[in-house]
Order: C-alpha cells, then structure tokens, then sequence
C-alpha cells in the first residue's frame, strides 16, 4: 500500500487511478529507481535500510526515491488530467 505519509504522495489524488495503472507506470522505471521505490513507498522500509540491503548510502537511496517520484508524477500527472475531463 502507498502511504501518503509525510507527504510522499500528498498533491496527487491516487483512488482516480487503478492499481494496474499505478503499477504500470512504476513498472517502466529503470531497475534501482522501482527497487528503491518499492522498498520504500511500498514496504516501508527507511533509506537505512535500504542502504544496507543494497549496499548504497542512505542519501542516495533518498536521491534515488526522489528521482523516481519524479519520473511517476509526470507519468501519471496526464493520467489524471485525462480522467478529470471524463468525470
């Protein structure tokens, strides 16, 4: 589950779009942006962590989250223009 905690997520609306779609779009980023993503924004995992598991420091696993909450807001901001209109 995405948590909206400390504002991961907060300008964007996610019940408009599907899991598939939200899914989709993480699936399309390169390997150890999803990676990072995922063990943060889904398993919760914090940027410490995730350094160890991945043997990277704490600061760029959080460079790497960012870069990849990026990618997904101008993946999905089109999504949810494009579902606004058909409301």
């Amino acid at each position: 589950e995405l948590s909206d905690s400390d504002g991961r997520f907060g300008e964007f609306q996610f019940e408009k779009l599907t899991a598939e779609d939200l899914m989709e779009c993480i699936a399309e980023l390169p390997d150890k942006l999803r990676t990072v993503f995922n063990l943060f924004a889904v398993e919760g995992y914090s940027h410490s962590e995730i350094a160890l598991m991945l043997d990277i420091e704490a600061g760029n696993s959080r460079i790497q989250f960012l870069r990849a909450k990026k990618i997904l807001q101008k993946k999905i901001r089109p999504m949810m223009m494009t579902q606004k209109k058909a409301s």
